[in-house]
């Protein structure tokens, strides 16, 4: 305590206090948090901004700081705000009410600043969507919509709402699509209306990034139907993309059917391991007696590298086949 107030009292004593004051303040933890409070209020914005920067480094500790902190995103030095946004992102979830409530203010540049901080939380906070989606609805630069769309992401199934408007933006070309892609992902099951628009990126085999994120996008949504096996298939056929992820999309949103058991019985003669287990789990899904998925399982219990064992050992919990050759090995 006797240390807290002497460095306050540098603080007080000097507008300009170096940075380790405020490091110092940071250690204490929860302890330190009233004095950078304090500071947070001074007019000297230099120290303002070490306050805040301070209580991130403190984090979910720092709860108590939230509303001072949202209020900061709103001043006008140049610095302080981002640094505000910085503090709030690292205290998480419990500063959440703080900056929906400058969400719903409607102030531009505060709004902006107040997505950052909730997609650094990367959680959902109660009540952020609507005001992100009328926020990103308004804006007009790119830069700017991609705060929104990346703190949407971090809302999961609660930011259902605003997935025909993401698509919207994605099509329309005007905003960056790979972007929209990650956050329907993120959004998860709330992003099925989403699936037509991912099974065609997937139908198209754009290059870059964005064939793989909707191959991701598939499986964090997991809606099983025909078309994304049938896409998924196709893209594993042409060897394009990491068969692992394809795999493991096709398995939580293609599901096994006739029409993907070929290329499955191909991935359990594949060179990598992991993909030969995964593959004979989706296969023993179906037939766990199935003499392909026996021989990859006996292989990989009897595999020199223990994780490969490890990893055969949580599939043979899943396929339970019944053949003795697997019991043995």
């Amino acid at each position: 305590m006797k240390h807290m107030l002497s460095v306050l009292a540098v603080l007080a004593a000097s507008q300009a206090a170096p940075a380790q004051d405020f490091a110092a303040l940071a250690r204490q933890g929860e302890k330190g948090v009233p004095a950078l409070i304090a500071v947070l209020k001074d007019s000297d914005a230099k120290a303002r901004g070490h306050a805040a920067y301070a209580l991130g480094l403190i984090g979910p500790a720092a709860k108590g700081a939230a509303s001072e902190l949202a209020r900061a995103l709103e001043d006008e030095d140049l610095a302080l705000p981002g640094q505000a946004a910085f503090a709030l992102g690292k205290i998480g979830p419990a500063a959440g009410d703080a900056v929906v409530k400058v969400l719903e203010k409607g102030n531009a540049k505060a709004s902006v600043l107040a997505a950052r901080a909730l997609a650094t939380m990367k959680a959902p906070v109660k009540g952020a969507a609507a005001p992100l989606l009328a926020a990103l609805k308004k804006e007009t630069t790119p830069q700017n919509q991609t705060a929104f769309i990346d703190a949407l992401a971090s809302q999961g199934p609660s930011a259902a709402e605003a997935v025909p408007y993401l698509v919207e933006l994605a099509q329309n070309g005007k905003t960056p699509p790979v972007h929209v892609v990650v956050a329907l992902g993120g959004i998860g099951s709330g992003a099925k209306d989403a699936v037509p628009y991912l099974v065609e990126l997937l139908k198209k085999k754009e290059p870059g990034p964005i064939t793989l994120h909707a191959v991701q996008a598939l499986g964090q949504i997991g809606v099983r139907s025909a078309d994304i096996s049938t896409a998924l298939l196709e893209l594993m056929k042409e060897g394009s993309q990491p068969r692992m992820v394809l795999l493991e999309s096709l398995s939580k949103a293609g599901g096994v059917t006739k029409e993907t058991l070929p290329a499955l019985s191909q991935g359990m003669r594949d060179k990598d391991h992991v993909v030969r287990l995964y593959s004979a789990q989706l296969v023993g899904s179906v037939d766990p007696n199935d003499l392909s998925v026996v021989s990859v399982l006996v292989e990989a219990l009897q595999h020199k590298d223990a994780k490969v064992r490890k990893l055969a050992a949580e599939v043979l919990l899943t396929v339970q086949p019944r053949d003795e050759a697997v019991l043995e090995a």
